[in-house]
């Protein structure tokens, strides 16, 4: 489902405290490993579709810190997550094409005695490995950071990451 985006808009900036290790339940249970976030709403009126980002200063209710953020109108958002479906999307083919030229590489190696046609095709199966590895990481990370993107940049907002200071929406 598609996020609904509005002009004016409430946001979280929270803020990433210390490490959490504690006990769950009784004592054989194990330890939770976490951060603990805490902060403040505030609230933003996105630009009108076609205008530049408006700058916003907010405090951090935690640390007192200053953090500039651009908040995009409604439009810029949505073009901004199709965007980086897109760049998911695409990555993932060329990981699919990856895997079909490692395949195919490694048919040839098999069969082929030494040679240079040999060392071509062992070329050819790690180029392919490095395709794939890298080219799901990206469409990994493309696909997250379309998800956290909120239509605010700066200080940690959309970061698919763990960030100083993270940026939501009231609802998500």
């Amino acid at each position: 489902m598609a996020a609904t985006f509005h002009r004016t808009e409430e946001f979280t900036l929270l803020h990433r405290s210390g490490y959490l290790a504690g006990p769950v339940g009784d004592e054989d249970a194990g330890r939770v490993h976490g951060w603990e976030y805490r902060g403040d709403r505030w609230s933003a009126n996105r630009p009108a579709d076609g205008d530049p980002p408006e700058q916003i200063t907010v405090a951090c209710s935690v640390c007192s810190e200053p953090i500039a953020f651009r908040v995009r109108s409604v439009a810029a958002t949505r073009t901004l997550r199709a965007a980086l479906r897109w760049g998911a999307a695409a990555s993932a083919v060329v990981a699919v094409l990856a895997i079909v030229l490692t395949g195919t590489a490694v048919g040839i190696a098999d069969e082929a005695a030494r040679s240079a046609e040999e060392q071509e095709a062992v070329f050819m199966v790690a180029l392919g490995v490095v395709l794939v590895a890298a080219s799901l990481t990206t469409a990994w990370t493309l696909a997250l950071k379309a998800q956290a993107q909120v239509g605010v940049s700066g200080g940690g907002a959309g970061a698919a990451t763990l960030a100083k200071h993270v940026v939501g929406r009231v609802g998500d």
